[in-house]
């Protein structure tokens, strides 16, 4: 896990949406954050904005201290499980969970320790080699938070 610092955050779609004025947000490392609010109030953009999936008009994100509020999603080292999933249909449980593990040049032994271990957390052991058209919509959730948390 890591901090995360949202100072000033504003965002602004065509000039005339205003989505969020001024947001100030500490996350601790290690902390259980829940974002509420009704549809359409900025929640996803700040998850989004985080991820860098979003462009900030103006005010800083800062990860474990760093400033990433202008690097690309992937030198943030983030992961984000997406209501729809986000899976990979052609790919097995563990191939999904393996993907963005090969991408991040971890060797092959630690991945198969890491998606033993988070496979066991989320409860899907004996689905690791079915593809996501043969798992309930509980089992694909899982999948994508499977996925997250071995990027730790």
């Amino acid at each position: 896990m890591a901090s995360i610092n949202l100072r000033s955050i504003k965002k602004v779609y065509d000039k005339n949406n205003l989505v969020i004025e001024d947001l100030n947000l500490e996350i601790e490392n290690g902390s259980f954050t829940v974002l509420v609010g009704p549809s359409g109030c900025g929640k996803t953009t700040v998850l989004r904005m985080i991820a860098g999936l979003e462009e900030v008009t103006d005010g800083s994100i800062f990860i474990d201290g760093a400033e990433v509020t202008r690097k690309e999603p992937g030198e943030r080292d983030v992961a984000m499980v997406f209501q729809n999933y986000a899976i990979y249909p052609h790919m097995s449980v563990r191939k999904n969970i393996e993907f963005g593990l090969e991408n991040a040049k971890i060797e092959k032994a630690e991945r198969k320790r890491i998606i033993d271990n988070v496979v066991k957390q989320v409860g899907l052991e004996q689905y690791i080699d079915r593809k996501p058209g043969k798992l309930s919509g509980g089992q694909r959730q899982r999948v994508a938070l499977a996925r997250a948390i071995s990027r730790r």
